[in-house]
């Protein structure tokens, strides 16, 4: 059988001193406005930025910008080449079996299958993304 239980708790509709507006927490009267200098560098850095974002927008409505193929990164990494002699000798998959990661392998899927989210830790080169 189940038990029926019940308890009142008192709920009450107090504010804290600070936002009920009957005490003035600040001695200061009015807002202090803030100061515009036009000469200043960050002033200036933003006109400069505000032009830069006008030309770049309407070279986009002319349709000479195509944003998304610029900022693309794969195409860059194409055009690398191996730059040490153990790169230019062995193949990538030859390469990975050099790494640290490599020989634990398997546990690591393993880890990754039963959890949801692993946290892999190691030094730069080590394969932590291989």
């Amino acid at each position: 059988m189940h038990e029926h239980w019940s308890a009142d708790a008192p709920c009450y509709d107090t504010k804290p001193p600070f936002l009920d507006g009957r005490v003035v927490f600040t001695k200061q009267a009015e807002p202090i406005m803030p100061l515009k200098d036009p000469t200043s560098d960050m002033a200036i850095i933003s006109r400069k930025g505000l032009n830069l974002v006008r030309e770049l927008h309407e070279k986009q409505i002319v349709g000479e910008v195509d944003f998304k193929e610029e900022a693309k990164f794969g195409k860059h990494m194409k055009k690398g080449e191996a730059v040490s002699d153990f790169a230019k000798s062995k193949s990538l998959s030859q390469q990975r079996r050099y790494l640290p990661i490599f020989y634990i392998q398997d546990e690591l899927l393993q880890v990754k299958r039963e959890n949801q989210v692993v946290v892999v830790i190691g030094e730069t080169g080590s394969g932590k993304r291989t």
